[in-house]
């Protein structure tokens, strides 16, 4: 029989939270572009239409800017985006323009018009639809206006086995992954 320890409480998401790190663009009302890190997130349907969700920090900058919009990006970084993506997770939209902080090279998404940095495997335009408070965060819930992929990791399924298709996993405090080889 296997031995199992406790886990604390505050530690359980780490079990069932092994999906890929996900970058938010957003827009603030004033014209700033902004990138941020958001690790929760959840497809919710997928028929007739993508829906998913996000949770993110009502003190954050992408939170209002969410808000002000019911707009955003959501993008999968490349495995080799990881050093940008701790730097973009490191400070606050509301102080930083991190695009200009960090010469974030991006191109602009094709309906909404926000950033989409260079270097992730996809991205999907989200349109909110609901959000639940809860407490300190909001469970945004939103549909997949557009999505693109790149071909290169991507063949009917995303090949996260090959290189073009490593996603970034962050299993807590700063420990980073990627996926591994497939099983069948």
């Amino acid at each position: 029989m296997n031995a199992f320890i406790p886990l604390p409480a505050n530690k359980a998401y780490q079990l069932i939270n092994p999906g890929p790190l996900t970058v938010i663009g957003t827009k603030a009302a004033s014209g700033q572009l902004n990138l941020a890190p958001i690790n929760w997130t959840c497809p919710v349907e997928y028929d007739p239409q993508t829906r998913l969700l996000i949770v993110c920090d009502k003190t954050h900058q992408t939170y209002a800017n969410i808000v002000a919009s019911n707009r955003f990006v959501l993008q999968v970084p490349h495995a080799d985006r990881l050093d940008l993506v701790s730097k973009i997770g490191e400070c606050s939209g509301k102080s930083v323009d991190k695009l200009a902080a960090f010469n974030i090279p991006h191109f602009l998404s094709p309906k909404f018009n926000l950033p989409v940095m260079l270097g992730c495997i996809g991205f999907i335009e989200c349109e909110v639809y609901d959000r639940l408070d809860d407490g300190e965060v909001s469970i945004i819930r939103a549909l997949s206006i557009n999505a693109m992929v790149n071909t290169q990791a991507w063949d009917g399924r995303l090949l996260s086995e090959k290189p073009e298709g490593k996603t970034l996993h962050h299993m807590g405090d700063k420990r980073f992954y990627t996926p591994g080889n497939e099983l069948l």
